[in-house]
């Protein structure tokens, strides 16, 4: 049986339902994929789903403390999450003025 990483399984059934409905529809392709890398945590979790691969206990990947590109923020409400979604991205606007809204 192949081991697989435990996110990418714990969802796997409702991003194959999308790609399936995506793959109905007529579309034309453009393979302009690139590996996310291990740069930030991000990336290192999405490098992980991509390869299968689980780190699990002794595979920690020791990160900057300036990363933040996770976080988890805990709301009372969705009006909560949209006001902590919306400081959280000024905040970032700010930080970086290269970053661009789209």
């Amino acid at each position: 049986m192949e081991k697989g990483n435990s996110l990418l399984a714990s969802m796997g059934t409702l991003g194959r339902d999308f790609f399936d409905m995506l793959n109905e529809v007529g579309c034309e392709e453009y393979h302009s994929f690139e590996e996310p890398g291990e740069k930030t945590l991000l990336t290192s979790l999405q490098t992980d789903i991509l390869n299968l691969e689980e780190r699990g206990l002794n595979g920690k990947k020791v990160v900057s403390s300036k990363d933040r590109s996770i976080q988890i923020h805990s709301c009372h409400s969705p009006m909560r999450e949209i006001e902590v979604l919306k400081d959280q991205l000024l905040h970032m606007f700010e930080e970086d003025p290269d970053l661009k809204p789209k």
